[in-house]
């Protein structure tokens, strides 16, 4: 079940992206762009010239030619010359951005100044491993980095001569491509990150990380603390302290979050009945979800189905 060797593939497995709008930015001198949060993950490929990224709360982050910018869970964000730039909002710039699509911005009144290709990938936060959700709001590659890995040089250059050239099959050359640019990217910035987040962390370590999957992709097994620990390789003990040591939540609190977390989606997305969930995720009866439901969310499943139709 669990490959160490290939354990991002695992936790990237359940976003199943599935398209990606792509847009060519022209930058003149007093541009800047302000983004809301998107249930996407973002890149940005500064191509020619510089800017900032700014985050809420956060230090400014220099973006230079070369550098990959990788946002995993579409953060809000605005990415400017200068932190003087009045930026304009995404949604007045681009206000549809269907997926397959292929755009150009031209961007400030001044000189030109630079370029940079931007993308969305789309995939359905509620599929997403809790895990995932630990990652940073932005995840920088610098062009010296990117240079020191050929097959993340080579997705590139792939890129953007498809992404200049054009052809029959671009929508999907160009998704394949930025699919193995945010892989890459990931791959690439997530071991470096100081100090380490779950993900990384999980990553590194093969125990924990077979653990997780268990969690995440057999979630319908009456699971227990012992069971887990088996799977890990490890005594109880150490299983529980090291778990929520990377984690950062105890192995029994991060499979009900799960657990409920899937039951949520079915909710929302299918029309089992409420024993059938129940039962999908682990639960013995209809009952049981009812009690976690009001626990976790302090609603009823029907309650929550309702409020996704």
């Amino acid at each position: 079940m669990w490959d160490e060797d290939d354990a991002l593939s695992h936790l990237l497995d359940p976003l199943r992206l599935r398209g990606a709008y792509v847009s060519d930015w022209r930058l003149r001198s007093g541009w800047g762009v302000q983004g809301d949060p998107e249930p996407r993950a973002l890149l940005h490929y500064m191509l020619e010239g510089t800017g900032t990224i700014l985050l809420p709360g956060e230090p400014p982050r220099p973006l230079g030619a070369g550098d990959l910018a990788i946002f995993p869970r579409g953060a809000a964000h605005v990415i400017c010359e200068d932190t003087a730039a009045t930026p304009r909002t995404i949604a007045e710039l681009l206000p549809d951005r269907a997926p397959g699509e292929v755009g150009r911005l031209e961007l400030g009144d001044g000189p030109a100044v630079g370029r940079m290709l931007c993308a969305g990938l789309d995939y359905t936060p509620d599929t997403e491993y809790p895990v995932y959700r630990t990652l940073p709001d932005v995840l920088v590659l610098r062009a010296a980095e990117i240079e020191a890995q050929p097959p993340m040089a080579h997705a590139l250059a792939g890129l953007m001569a498809e992404f200049e050239t054009r052809g029959s099959g671009t929508k999907a050359v160009l998704l394949r491509n930025f699919e193995m640019v945010f892989v890459l990217g990931l791959r690439a910035t997530l071991m470096a990150i100081e100090p380490p987040v779950p993900m990384s962390r999980a990553l590194a370590h093969p125990s924990i990380g077979r653990a997780l999957i268990a969690i995440y992709e057999d979630y319908s097994r009456p699971w227990t603390v012992p069971a887990l620990a088996e799977v890990a390789a490890m005594s109880r003990s150490s299983f529980t302290r090291t778990f929520k040591d990377i984690v950062g939540e105890s192995p029994g609190r991060h499979l009900k979050r799960h657990r409920l977390s899937e039951a949520r989606r079915l909710l929302g997305t299918t029309q089992d009945p409420h024993d059938v969930i129940a039962r999908k995720v682990g639960y013995q009866s209809a009952v049981g979800l009812h009690l976690a439901f009001r626990e976790e969310y302090g609603a009823a499943p029907g309650a929550v189905r309702r409020a996704a139709v």
